[in-house]
């Protein structure tokens, strides 16, 4: 069982369909472990880019879809090892399906 007793903050962003986010490691000085990511209104691919080159280069780069009303806790290795980011584009394809983005 993992738990966060130092959660203590609380950020809330809008993004308009077609916004993303640059890649990054949120400050670690600023949040402790554990990161929480809710997805409201609509679904998200989310790509991870490893942060620290460990030489390993089958987990570089992961995508990860996001549906809506769901919850992403970002700790550990994917906390501090990897970036993660959003593209800026209207739509994303999950299995084949292309998917419009919505506010969230």
């Amino acid at each position: 069982k993992q738990t966060f007793p130092h959660l203590n903050q609380l950020t809330i962003n809008e993004y308009n369909p077609g916004e993303g986010i640059g890649s990054h490691v949120d400050t670690v000085t600023a949040f402790d472990d554990g990161l929480l990511i809710i997805t409201l209104n609509g679904g998200i691919v989310m790509e991870f880019r490893k942060a620290i080159d460990d030489g390993d280069e089958s987990n570089m780069r992961k995508l990860v879809y996001l549906p809506p009303r769901s919850l992403a806790v970002l700790s550990r290795d994917a906390r501090y090892k990897y970036e993660h980011m959003i593209v800026s584009r209207m739509t994303d394809t999950v299995n084949g399906e292309i998917i419009p983005r919505k506010l969230r």
